[in-house]
């Protein structure tokens, strides 16, 4: 899987039912089914990708605390 392939939303579209299975057993998610085994693969990739919404919003808001910091420091430094 190339680097650009994780960072996308397709990467859950390509995985076999397989891996999508192991990825829900690694983030606790309960691994839906229908009543002839098959997986229900647009519910386990919409619920894949909220827990990745979420890991990115408390990402930019590190990011977005880091930079005002960063910019008060260099605020003060400017008039001393």
């Amino acid at each position: 899987m190339s680097i650009f392939n994780f960072f996308g939303v397709k990467k859950y579209y390509k995985m076999t039912d397989k891996e999508l299975e192991d990825e829900c057993n690694k983030r606790n998610i309960p691994a839906v089914g229908f009543s002839a085994g098959a997986l229900d693969r647009i519910t386990i990739i919409t619920q894949l990708l909220m827990q990745d919404s979420e890991k990115n919003n408390r990402f930019t808001f590190l990011i977005v605390i880091l930079t005002f910091i960063v910019s008060v420091i260099a605020l003060i430094k400017s008039f001393i």
